[in-house]
This record gives C-alpha cells, structure tokens and sequence, in this order.
C-alpha cells in the first residue's frame, strides 16, 4: 500500500459534498491500493452488485467474491490482470466484463481503470469505475407485460415454456415476411439431480435462479431468455447473423 497519499484520498470520499454525490450516482466506484486491495466501495457499486462495503473493504480484487469475467468468458484477475497493468505502465484501462452479483448471478458492466496519483506523480492506487450494462429496466417492463398473459415462469421470473413458445413463433413469423434470421440457443444445467439429492430443493431453486438471472441480465432487450422446463432453458437470439 502506497503510505498516506491514498489515506488523503480516501478521505476525501467522506466529506459532505462527495459524499453526495456518490451516493446519488449510479455507477459503481471501487478504489484499490498498491496490493491490490478493495479500499473504498461506494453506494453505488453496493447496488449493482448488491454486496455491502463491510463484504468488500479488505479482500483482493482478485477474491471470488469479486471476481471479473471477460465477455469471452475468461477471468480477469490471473495473467492478465488489468489492475495491476495499470499499476505498473499508469495507462487507464476500460474493457466490458461480468462481476458476481452477492446472489450468484453474473452482471454485465463496462468498466474503466483510472490509476490514482500522489503529488510527485507516483501512482498510489486505482479508481474502477463501472456501470451496470444489462438492460434489466426495459427486460422487466416487458417481463411484466408477459406475466399479465401468464407467459412468465413464477420461479425463476424469465419466461415459461408457453413464453418461449409465442417469441418463437414471433421469430419465425419475422423470419417467413422479412427473412430475418434468427439463433437458438438450447441447455441444460449438469448434474443438478444430485444437487437437489445432496442439497435439498431449496438450493435447487436458488439455483435455477441464479442461471436464469445470468440469463435475464445478459441478452439484449430483443432477445428472449425462458425456462423450458426443470433444468432446461432456451435463448432466442433476434437478428442474429
């Protein structure tokens, strides 16, 4: 950790005005020191990823519980660590990754490293700054109109079989007057008989949730995501080329 000059930063994040000003915006800001260490977790990183500064404050950037995953699906935190490129060269950074909701699921963020620099110049931290990238406001208007129709899943919150079943029919309709192609995507969760064996259904539920809010939060607006039934889901991808 870099001595008093982060201290004298961080101080700054408790005066009245900053303070207000953080808690008012939507974005999430995280600083870390020199070991790579959470120092600062603002209100608004508190709600993108629903875990509270006391979970936060201390553990490496690195921990599970913050753990980046790049949109190929690669972690962000072994040999290509971006916080410690950073540290080192003092170029800012900005790339689109996931980071683990405190529930389990995965939240699609843009964020953007900006190195935090003493008097004399030295680097004495990093700012990450990111902001949710899901389209959940507009996902859940919509969701809402399908649940008035009985199309949505009462478990898991995305869209049951019959859901799928009418967007599916939308896209091939879509398909035969405009010859707008489509993709599917059909999976299903391994191994989750023994999890409901060994663990009981009850976590078998939180984890259907979890996938199907990875899901939800993930996709564009156009797209649909839905439980087929058990452990299968399907994503039907619009304009896929």
């Amino acid at each position: 950790m870099a001595g008093n000059e982060l201290d004298d930063l961080l101080a700054g994040c408790d005066g009245p005005l900053t303070a207000f000003l953080l808690e008012s915006i939507e974005e999430g800001l995280s600083i870390i020191d020199t070991s790579l260490r959470v120092r600062y977790w603002s209100p608004g990183a508190q709600r993108i990823t629903g875990r509270p500064a006391s979970e936060v404050l201390g553990r490496a950037c690195s921990s599970r519980v913050l753990e980046h995953v790049g949109d190929d699906g690669s972690t962000c935190c072994g040999g290509h660590c971006r916080a410690r490129a950073t540290l080192e060269d003092g170029q800012p950074r900005s790339a689109f990754l996931s980071i683990r909701h405190r529930n389990g699921w995965r939240v699609p963020v843009s964020s953007r490293l900006l190195p935090l620099r003493a008097a004399d110049g030295r680097i004495v931290g990093i700012a990450d700054l990111f902001s949710d990238r899901s389209e959940h406001e507009k996902t859940r208007d919509q969701l809402e109109r399908y649940r008035a129709l009985s199309l949505v899943d009462p478990l898991t919150g995305i869209l049951n079989r019959r859901g799928i079943e009418s967007a599916l029919d939308a896209r091939m309709e879509e398909f035969a007057r405009h010859g707008w192609p489509f993709g599917i995507a059909f999976f299903d969760i391994d191994g989750f008989k023994r999890v409901n064996d060994q663990y009981g259904h009850e976590v078998g539920d939180r984890v259907l949730l979890m996938v199907s809010r990875t899901l939800s939060l993930n996709v564009r607006s156009e797209d649909a995501a839905g439980r087929w039934g058990g452990e299968e889901f399907v994503v039907l991808f619009a304009n896929a080329r």
